[in-house]
């Protein structure tokens, strides 16, 4: 993929680092899990809990 400017690279770069590789990468300070399946791990404990309590 060519660019025509520089902004437009780093923008786009920008764009895969936040949006896909960090939320797809798994974390050591999450239990080696992705953010997003960490995420879907912590609802589903808050929902168990509400229906516990």
């Amino acid at each position: 993929m060519s660019y025509a400017t520089r902004h437009e690279a780093t923008s786009d770069l920008f764009q895969y680092i936040a949006v896909f590789y960090n939320r797809s990468r798994r974390h050591s300070s999450l239990g080696y899990l992705s953010p997003t399946t960490f995420l879907q791990n912590w609802i589903e404990r808050q929902d168990q809990q509400e229906m516990a309590a």
